[in-house]
């Protein structure tokens, strides 16, 4: 006979994120290792901040026209001049073009006003490579690898300088003495990945990196104030040849240049990071010029050359523009494929150091194309770590069709010093499909910008993310609803064992703005299916003219606030059905699951689930 007892269970708190590698069931004494109750199995286009789930920050087309379809996006950078604000320079089809990302967003093909182009087949020069250094910005075509394994020369770099767009000499080949003057022609050669650090310019070739000169040296000029200097290749010995610094055969080809912050002085300090696909090497920078010119100059009789360590033997970057930093950590893509951070801070013994950290993120990395990651991006805006995936060649270039936000918000807390807790994962955002994603300082406004490809007419656009916007558009239409979901735990009721049929749920919604299109589902037990157990939606007024029980034309006040909708509640689901994986009616289960989709804005505070205990004897209900 059933139970008439009425059991409770849910969740008040989704600070935990999401992990999509855990078992669904909501961890328990019998289930240690399942999904926290302050954890998702799965968020799309969500954000577990503030206190509870809410749609992830809006995106707004920014410029609606950079290329055409027939386009292929290269790469970019943020380039900020002196006492300005930054702006964009990227490579399409081998045109260097500048492009305002304020008013009055102005595109300029500079390739074509001075006349310098890079390769523009994408089987040649795939991704161009940028750095800046001072004011000036470098240009590698992307061509170095292509180039030199097919025997031809690469293509020298380009300079940018705000108002100059040139050609670098290259290394010249002469070798200068020690003593000898040197010779200003010699300047920044073909390459791949760049890194400006402690004044040098670091620039990669296969397993080779080297630096140029210094900032201020005398190879610079006075126009420039001698910051030019970082340019040229007159200092070092081993540069001037055109050799330089080698990781090991067995590690691979350089992927990126990168440095933390350091403030553990026990750690020294002038660490380059040389990451290849496999591994991770510091090397420590000379301090000062006199320095940069004796390493590796064999004329003084003694070696000099700085001393190089590996720090990762496993599990290097693929990527140069995903290298992120946070604080004193690296955060970069690898090859697995997942997330990796380089920890640089101090550690006590028997802690686990520079392990993965996306799994969380396993549904959908999962599946990543591999072969794509060396075009992978991410920032860290808005206190998240943002790293593309879910890659897909297209015709325009490579498009990611996904966001991983790693959430730092929950660490930022004095709360959390006596037990410090981890940063929360938020699944996946989605909506665009992104080139190259980038962040930079805007008179103290963080930017958030993307390349994109058009999902209308295949052309390419620059859209912004924009922290705390709470609907994504285009210029036509800036006002559309952001459609996301979650999924929740299974819930066991603290029965794990026990028959129960699912009675009822209640979801506490607040910060409804607008009108909330609805849809729950739930699942039994480890069922492929969801099935739909309500479709609805509730609204509250955004201003007076929506607002229908006081109608007003003039729409005064102009806003309203947010408004709350405690509870949205659920009878019992429909039972006329049976489990696609056994012949059990639907709404019985040991542990129900739920899928919460929505498209507007509002906030999920908590959830309130009921079941009824089912009392069965042995073998029955067998059959359906």
């Amino acid at each position: 006979m059933p139970s008439t007892t009425r059991l409770t269970d849910g969740t008040l708190d989704f600070t935990g994120g999401c992990d999509s590698s855990a078992a669904t069931t909501v961890q328990s004494a019998a289930n240690p290792n399942g999904l926290a109750r302050n954890q998702t199995a799965w968020m799309n286009n969500c954000t577990c901040r503030d206190f509870g789930i809410t749609p992830r920050d809006g995106f707004s087309q920014l410029i609606p026209l950079l290329a055409s379809s027939s386009s292929y996006w290269q790469g970019g950078y943020l380039y900020t001049p002196l006492g300005g604000n930054p702006y964009l320079v990227c490579s399409i089809s081998g045109h260097i073009y500048s492009v305002l990302l304020e008013a009055p967003f102005t595109i300029t093909d500079l390739s074509a006003k001075f006349g310098l182009f890079n390769p523009s087949d994408p089987t040649v020069a795939p991704r161009a490579f940028f750095a800046q250094a001072e004011s000036f910005l470098i240009i590698q075509a992307g061509d170095y690898q292509t180039a030199t394994v097919a025997g031809t020369t690469p293509t020298l770099p380009l300079f940018w300088d705000g108002a100059t767009l040139r050609r670098s000499n290259g290394l010249n080949g002469n070798v200068i003495p020690p003593q000898t003057p040197m010779n200003p022609l010699q300047e920044i050669p073909a390459a791949t990945c760049m890194f400006y650090y402690q004044g040098i310019l670091w620039y990669a070739q296969f397993r080779t990196y080297s630096g140029g000169d210094i900032v201020g040296a005398p190879s610079g000029t006075e126009a420039y104030d001698f910051t030019d200097a970082v340019l040229k290749v007159t200092e070092n010995p081993l540069a001037i040849g055109g050799d330089g610094f080698t990781v090991p055969a067995n590690s691979g080809n350089i992927t990126a240049l990168n440095s933390p912050g350091n403030l553990n002085s026990t750690l020294g300090q002038g660490f380059l990071y040389i990451f290849t696909r496999s591994q991770i090497f510091t090397l420590q920078v000379p301090a000062n010029r006199a320095a940069w010119i004796a390493t590796g100059n064999a004329a003084t009789g003694a070696t000099q050359g700085p001393i190089q360590n590996v720090v990762q033997l496993r599990w290097g970057a693929t990527s140069d523009i995903g290298v992120v930093g946070v604080n004193s950590d690296l955060f970069y893509p690898s090859l697995e494929p997942g997330v990796r951070s380089l920890m640089v801070s101090e550690r006590y013994f028997q802690q686990w150091a520079n392990v993965s950290v996306s799994k969380n993120e396993q549904r959908i990395i999962e599946s990543t194309d591999r072969s794509l990651l060396p075009f992978c991006s991410g920032v860290n805006y808005a206190n998240r770590m943002l790293m593309l995936t879910a890659p897909v060649q297209m015709t325009q270039g490579v498009v990611w069709q996904g966001i991983m936000p790693l959430d730092f918000d929950i660490i930022s807390s004095f709360r959390q010093w006596a037990q410090p807790l981890p940063p929360a994962w938020e699944g996946a955002w989605q909506g665009l499909n992104v080139l190259q994603i980038f962040e930079a300082d805007y008179g103290g406004l963080e930017r958030c910008f993307m390349a994109i490809v058009s999902s209308v007419d295949g052309s390419i656009q620059i859209w912004e993310m924009i922290d705390g916007q709470i609907t994504d558009g285009t210029l036509a239409n800036p006002d559309n609803r952001i459609a996301w979901y979650f999924e929740t735990p299974a819930f066991t009721w603290g029965k794990e064992f026990d028959l129960k049929s699912l009675d009822g749920l209640e979801i506490w919604f607040d910060s409804v703005y607008g009108t909330v299109d609805m849809t729950v589902s739930f699942r039994p037990d480890s069922d492929t299916c969801w099935y739909v157990w309500q479709k609805g939606s509730f609204c509250s007024a955004r201003n007076a003219i929506e607002d229908v029980n006081n109608p007003a034309t003039t729409g005064y006040p102009a806003e309203l606030g947010t408004g709350q909708k405690f509870p949205i509640m659920l009878g019992r689901p429909p039972a006329d059905q049976c489990q696609t994986q056994n012949a059990r009616p639907v709404n019985q289960a040991h542990q129900f699951q739920l899928k919460i989709e929505l498209k507007g804005y509002c906030r999920v505070r908590g959830l309130y689930v009921y079941a009824v205990p089912i009392e069965k004897t042995l073998y029955q209900n067998l059959s359906c």
